[in-house]
């Protein structure tokens, strides 16, 4: 049963000493509880960052068997209407917190998890601002959100605001390494680098990934893996063992180019002369690339990350680097709303031919 349980949740800190990462938070939190004067709470980051990891960490000490009791936990993305405010939340929060009659160890305030509190409608959002007035003694609320620009500014008043950084890529390759370990899943160091590299400090997209390479390898049955499936870059007739998987293994895997062939597809695209100097031929090795089951959009970011290095060596202009960058961004954002990315192959091209 162990192994179909998604690894961010079987992996997930159960304590506070547990969290590597945002110490200062943490600390701040353990004063609350210690205290007994814990706030409303609004935080806020880019996904995968420790937010609802966090959250269910405070409180696990604060209510511990009694936590089914005392907590609620709700996705604003799957509830987003006054409905779930006047039902679920309302009901939850207007309860007797029974368990705390009968326990003084543990606080008389139950609390309300609300994930992805900004996908909310402004109209649910409104009235779960009156239930926070009106329930102040009996509950306590935790927002969670990527973007608090789109929480109401009423919400925002009553909440302490706590903003979650990208973690840094120690804390994330420390937990690969250690769930690689649990899982008994052989991948070198340069492989877990290149896990660690692609999640741009997200840690749950890195443990997805890691669970995805571990269910690709495993389901070839200790074998070594077809050579039609994984044929990578130059090392065409190479049969990969999967006793141990590497930075190649893993990139292909997860329909990532980096490295020597991400630096060569960028000189391709930035070439003025010679034999892909022209939009066709620019196109045409960009689709090559993509038909090696490369994904557009991790590509894109990758190129981004790329270029910058490409200024600090002095291979290109900071100038031209700004314009680039501004429109592969936006080539980001249409490429995450379309399912036929095809179509923006040659904008891609057509970005290098404007702005380079």
């Amino acid at each position: 049963m162990s192994n179909i349980i998604p690894w961010v949740e079987k992996y997930r800190p159960i304590s506070l000493d547990g969290l590597s990462s945002h110490k200062e938070i943490v600390e701040v939190l353990r004063n609350f509880i210690s205290k007994e004067e814990f706030p409303h709470l609004l935080f806020y980051g880019p996904p995968g960052t420790g937010k609802t990891s966090l959250i269910l960490a405070c409180v696990q000490e604060l209510y511990k068997d009694n936590y089914d009791d005392m907590v609620l936990e709700l996705n604003g993305s799957n509830d987003r209407g006054i409905k779930i405010v006047r039902e679920r939340i309302l009901g939850f929060a207007s309860g007797i917190a029974l368990s705390a009659c009968f326990n003084d160890d543990i606080p008389p305030y139950k609390i309300i998890i609300l994930d992805e509190a900004d996908a909310m409608t402004n109209e649910a959002q409104f009235t779960l601002r009156r239930v926070i007035e009106d329930y102040v003694e009996n509950v306590r609320f935790c927002l969670i959100c990527n973007y608090v620009n789109k929480i109401i500014s009423a919400l925002q008043s009553r909440c302490i605001k706590f903003r979650f950084g990208k973690l840094n890529k120690k804390d994330i390759l420390n937990k690969i390494t250690y769930i690689a370990e649990k899982e008994n899943i052989k991948i070198t160091s340069d492989g877990i680098q290149a896990i660690v590299d692609s999640s741009n400090g997200d840690m749950r997209k890195a443990i997805n990934n890691l669970q995805m390479i571990s269910m690709f390898i495993n389901k070839e049955d200790d074998k070594k893996l077809d050579e039609k499936i994984l044929k990578i870059e130059d090392d065409k007739d190479a049969m990969v063992n999967i006793i141990s998987i590497g930075e190649k293994e893993v990139n292909y895997i997860m329909g990532n180019l980096s490295g020597k062939s991400l630096r060569q597809l960028i000189d391709i695209l930035l070439s003025k002369s010679g034999k892909y100097a022209d939009f066709d031929s620019k196109l045409t090795y960009l689709e090559s690339i993509l038909n090696q089951q490369i994904v557009l959009l991790q590509l894109v970011c990758n190129i981004s990350k790329e270029l910058v290095l490409y200024c600090k060596d002095g291979k290109i202009e900071e100038s031209k680097l700004q314009n680039l960058l501004e429109y592969l961004s936006k080539l980001e954002r249409k490429i995450i709303k379309c399912s036929l990315i095809e179509m923006y192959y040659g904008e891609l091209v057509s970005v290098f031919i404007l702005y380079a």
